[in-house]
């Protein structure tokens, strides 16, 4: 399952068949595991890139934060003596998304039993 920025999430369902002739053990038939995983992704797609946007302003036309903090009219919520000094978002183009999978495997000795609702 994977948070997604609009607030949903994907979900991934796989089943999978062990090999006939294959016995399954009293303790083998259910396995966590958790996988981390890491992207880099282009700060457009941040969740809160709107908020953003307006903190530290937005260059439409070059795709990209100004090198100096915007004014306090742009309505970004910084003072008067913030206006001109250097923007530290200036030059970000990405921003790591940290994120991790829960893998649940569950063994079935027949399709019976799989609940019909999933």
């Amino acid at each position: 399952m994977r948070k997604l920025p609009d607030g949903g999430a994907e979900v991934a369902w796989t089943y999978e068949f062990p090999p006939a002739g294959e016995g399954l053990g009293k303790d083998d038939k259910a396995n966590w595991r958790r996988e981390a995983n890491f992207r880099q992704r282009n700060i457009q797609e941040h969740p809160n890139f709107a908020k953003l946007q307006k903190k530290y302003g937005w260059d439409e036309d070059e795709k990209m934060f100004p090198k100096d903090m915007p004014d306090s009219d742009g309505g970004s919520g910084f003072s008067g003596s913030d206006a001109g000094k250097k923007n530290p978002m200036h030059g970000r183009k990405s921003f790591d998304d940290l994120g991790a999978t829960l893998v649940h495997t569950y063994y079935v000795e027949s399709l019976s039993s799989i609940d019909k609702d999933l």
